[in-house]
């Protein structure tokens, strides 16, 4: 027999925690297998939301660094102008 109970909230991963589980070797370590493969998805979802974002921002610096050039470029041409 086992008992289940809620997780402390904030807390990633499956919605229940096992606290007493049957007499099955072996039964422990697969339970924290799957929590820690849940948890990898996870972390490997975000990582990739996060490069989206970075990227998305790169482009965004490169464009700004563009238009700069050309408002310098702009005012040089006019300082040497008489």
């Amino acid at each position: 027999m086992r008992k289940v109970v809620k997780r402390q909230a904030g807390h990633t991963g499956h919605a229940e925690k096992i606290e007493h589980l049957p007499q099955i070797p072996g039964y422990e370590i697969m339970a924290g297998w799957k929590e820690l493969l849940l948890d990898t998805l996870q972390l490997m979802d975000e990582v990739k939301r996060l490069n989206r974002d970075v990227e998305r921002l790169t482009e965004h610096v490169v464009a700004v660094d563009k238009r700069l050039v050309r408002l310098e470029t702009i005012i040089e041409i006019q300082k040497s102008q008489p």
